[in-house]
């Protein structure tokens, strides 16, 4: 019998026909469990209520806001953020490690230097802020800020992999279609960053998952994308021009699908016949390489027992 971490792997990197459906659901649990114990063990009692083939850590190690950063020439004046700055999230990682790590593959979820940017200058949730418009104004003068916060989370993946994880989710954002005035500042300015942290997890871990957030609006295709330093890819399927399918994307990627159901949808409200029809449908339809998951984090408020019940139908759609 393989256990959860086997079947991953094989899935990754072995060839055989997929005779199992692995999954996993994610959500931020709420600032009373951002750290601490209250965290850790709601990270577990999820992963084991819903019982989930990865046990993924939520980033809440949120940058300060910094009140100097008024244009694009004040983006020098980022700080370097060492290991201490981290601690309360490297305490959590730690701890979930030790007594999760034989069950599932422990993945840290890791942002994209874009999202940390944001933090700096208050960024709402779906709002162009200010790092935005500093990167349309004068994307040159921003880029010394990203450099130096992306040099910061380089420290913090390399300490994640001390404490023993076997990968990250990494996000990336800034590619949606209207997200900046001009296309190339994400492939010139967003990219390279997201690359450099790309290769270096790959590097020194053996499961990233690649999560394309459907964050401001919608992507035209996911071209940009290809070349990014994964083992699984985690996207949105509504696209600018329509959907698009999971084996579609794998045709694209070449690589495990991680999804099949919207953040939104039937796993939030629907009843457990209704959960079950969907998860069946989207296995039906999945490419030879699938995960089941969602397109994002599902809201807070998601009743576990629907997780489970997606989770039950997806490991044992082929005992049908």
């Amino acid at each position: 019998m393989l256990n959860k971490r086997d079947r991953i792997l094989n899935l990754i990197y072995e060839t055989k026909k997929q005779c199992y459906i692995p999954g996993a659901f994610f959500m931020h649990f709420g600032e009373d469990h951002f750290f601490g114990e209250s965290a850790i063990n709601k990270h577990l009692n999820f992963f084991h209520n819903a019982d989930l083939d990865f046990l993924k850590i939520q980033y809440e190690q949120r940058f300060p806001l910094l009140h100097e950063i008024q244009k694009p020439a004040d983006w020098y004046k980022v700080p370097f953020f060492k290991k201490d700055f981290y601690a309360e999230q490297l305490h959590v990682i730690n701890e979930i490690v030790k007594r999760g790590k034989k069950e599932a593959l422990v993945i840290a979820t890791v942002y994209s230097p874009l999202t940390f940017a944001g933090h700096f200058t208050g960024k709402k949730r779906h709002v162009n802020h200010v790092h935005i418009n500093h990167l349309n104004e004068d994307p040159e003068l921003v880029k010394k800020g990203l450099e130096i916060i992306t040099e910061s989370i380089l420290l913090y993946v390399k300490e994640c992999v001390k404490l023993g994880v076997d990968g990250f989710f990494q996000v990336t954002e800034g590619g949606e279609s209207k997200r900046f005035t001009k296309d190339n500042i994400f492939k010139d300015y967003i990219k390279p960053f997201d690359l450099i942290i790309g290769k270096e997890i790959k590097s020194i871990s053996q499961c990233n998952i690649l999560h394309i957030h459907p964050g401001e609006g919608r992507y035209k295709n996911y071209s940009e994308f290809i070349n990014y330093p994964c083992q699984i890819i985690n996207c949105e399927l509504e696209m600018e021009d329509g959907p698009i399918s999971t084996k579609e994307l794998y045709n694209i990627f070449k690589k495990p699908i991680m999804g099949g159901l919207s953040r939104n949808g039937v796993i939030v409200n629907g009843n457990k016949n209704e959960i079950i029809s969907i998860v069946n449908k989207a296995i039906s339809e999945a490419p030879e390489k699938f995960i089941l998951g969602a397109n994002c984090t599902i809201p807070e408020e998601t009743n576990w027992s629907n997780v489970k019940v997606a989770m039950d139908t997806a490991h044992n759609y082929f005992n049908k």
